[in-house]
């Protein structure tokens, strides 16, 4: 089916801004194609390059406000303003570009509570399980965490999710160091809503986490709904880096990094790296950095089992965290980037071993992993 489109100029500088302009695409040959990205691509061609307020240059592709848009080098944006139906699934190319588009806020400094949301799947539950206890151990009861899951959950499908208004989420929250099921049918809407979060964490699913494409299209739109939906305008986004499968793990989407750990985790680094830059993130919850180190100590278990094992490189069946060391390094992760810098309480030290739990760490054990967390997040 053959569309119109008409492009309308917006000028984004961090030093000023230009006098807008526009051109009309319609008195060329109609834009077509099967997909939206397509019909940008013949948008493109057909005005490959321009001129405006004697400013020109190839345009590239970018984002700004989660739409559809082309960029010179971040300096001047054209954005589709017509006959588009949905927002747009293009990922920035430049950080000038992508700090206009995308504005985050700094985490906050000594808050009388500090809240913090996590939208998310099992690798978040794995990532902040033993956080409430670690925070309890500290002393800490100012803080609440709190998680929307589903498991494997996608940013598609947190997206889809938002857009059908389901409510397919269990809603778990941890006041005073418990968690406690808030509700086992729960929507990403009424979650959001639930408490002005002062931070917000995402992540992709474990088995695209090292593929941009899906950042580039999904990740503009979560942002767009957690702005609109959050009571507290000035809530920060935050991104959780998850880790690597086992070597040996046999998960359904490993051969999409040809079953090497070591092509999957220079995946992840080089999506956070990219999304830090094109999204305005400026945290990252290192998890999957630190569970790489810990791989490397005395606390993998890769040398004391068979191979075909399910429980190896610290996971329980290949993917997921195991219980004792894996979910403790990634808590204290958690705690040393978001706690340390807004209550100044690091997680060295802390006395949390497990005792409320079947599982059991000794203090030489916790330490070792405390460490390795604050190697990750430095």
């Amino acid at each position: 089916m053959k569309k119109l489109y008409s492009l309308s100029v917006v000028v984004v500088s961090f030093l000023f801004l230009f006098a807008p302009a526009s051109f009309d695409l319609s008195a060329h040959e109609p834009v077509t194609g099967d997909t939206r990205e397509e019909m940008l691509t013949g948008a493109v061609a057909r005005k490959e390059s321009a001129s405006v307020a004697g400013r020109g240059g190839t345009l590239r592709w970018g984002v700004i406000a989660g739409k559809e848009c082309v960029a010179d080098h971040g300096a001047v944006t054209w954005t589709v303003s017509a006959s588009v139906a949905e927002q747009g699934v293009v990922a920035g190319q430049g950080s000038a570009l992508a700090q206009g588009a995308f504005e985050n806020f700094p985490l906050p400094e000594n808050p009388d509570t500090l809240r913090i949301l996590a939208i998310g799947n099992s690798f978040s539950d794995d990532g902040t399980e033993y956080l409430p206890a670690l925070l309890r151990t500290a002393g800490i009861h100012n803080v609440t965490v709190a998680r929307l899951y589903i498991g494997g959950c996608s940013l598609e499908r947190h997206c889809n999710e938002y857009a059908s208004g389901a409510e397919n989420y269990k809603y778990s929250k941890a006041k005073n160091g418990v968690w406690a099921v808030v509700s086992e049918h729960c929507s990403l809407r009424d979650g959001i809503k639930d408490e002005p979060w002062d931070i917000v964490t995402m992540q992709e699913t474990s088995g695209l986490s090292g593929i941009y494409d899906n950042y580039r299209k999904w990740l503009p739109k979560l942002i767009e709904i957690v702005r609109n939906e959050a009571t507290n305008p000035h809530a920060s986004i935050v991104w959780h880096e998850t880790w690597a499968y086992a070597v040996n793990s046999d998960h359904e989407r490993f051969p999409l990094y040809d079953r090497i750990q070591a092509k999957m985790w220079n995946g992840i680094q080089s999506c956070v790296e990219n999304l830090k830059k094109d999204f305005n993130i400026d945290v990252v919850i290192p998890s999957g950095k630190a569970i790489q180190l810990a791989r490397e100590t005395s606390l993998n278990n890769k040398n004391k089992v068979p191979d075909a094992c399910k429980v190896y490189d610290l996971t329980r069946d290949g993917y997921h965290l195991n219980r004792q060391y894996g979910r403790y390094i990634a808590a204290c992760t958690w705690f040393e980037t978001l706690i340390k810098p807004t209550l100044g309480i690091s997680v060295e030290g802390n006395e949390y071993v497990l005792e409320d739990t079947e599982y059991h760490i000794s203090k030489k054990e916790a330490r070792q992993c405390q460490k390795i967390a604050m190697e990750a997040v430095r």
